[in-house]
């Protein structure tokens, strides 16, 4: 506790945290308002600092109980893209079916019952926060060849 206490004197922390929270938010606004497909429930989970996130759906995986969480990992201070089922009963379910045909590019969950993921993709690595649009813009990029990429993987599973 004494590290942490001396880390907030300054308020540097808080201030980068605050702004972090508020990109968030604009960030979530941002895919509501320029992508009428897609649904974002709920609100922002800001975490313990391990990580924030959002959650993003449509018709396809909504009637899968399926999402995908924008995350802000708090330990490799990178946005990531999980696909996330609505309880663990879901995740366990096609983590045993996406996991059968292994797909390299993503990091697979070691336990889905745990875990809050069933896949992960890092989106952004060491974000440059000082140009927020184009952050946006590389966030926005990869989270949309994420929900197309799940997309194709389910139905190509759903066909075998």
């Amino acid at each position: 506790m004494h590290v942490l206490r001396k880390q907030l004197a300054d308020g540097h922390v808080q201030r980068a945290y605050e702004g972090l929270l508020r990109y968030f938010n604009q960030l979530k606004r941002y895919f509501h308002n320029n992508h009428p497909e897609i649904n974002t429930p709920g609100s922002v989970y800001y975490g313990y600092m391990d990580m924030t996130y959002f959650g993003l759906s449509n018709d396809f995986l909504k009637n899968r109980k399926l999402k995908i969480g924008i995350v802000f990992s708090y330990e490799t201070f990178s946005f990531e893209g999980w696909l996330i089922g609505v309880n663990s009963d879901v995740r366990e379910e096609y983590w045993e079916k996406m996991h059968a045909g292994r797909h390299e590019k993503y990091d697979y969950s070691s336990d889905p019952k745990r875990e809050g993921f069933i896949i992960k993709q890092t989106l952004v690595s060491d974000p440059d926060f000082s140009d927020l649009d184009k952050l946006t813009m590389r966030i926005e990029a990869g989270t949309l060849a994420l929900i197309q990429e799940v997309e194709k993987m389910l139905l190509n599973l759903e066909e075998n």
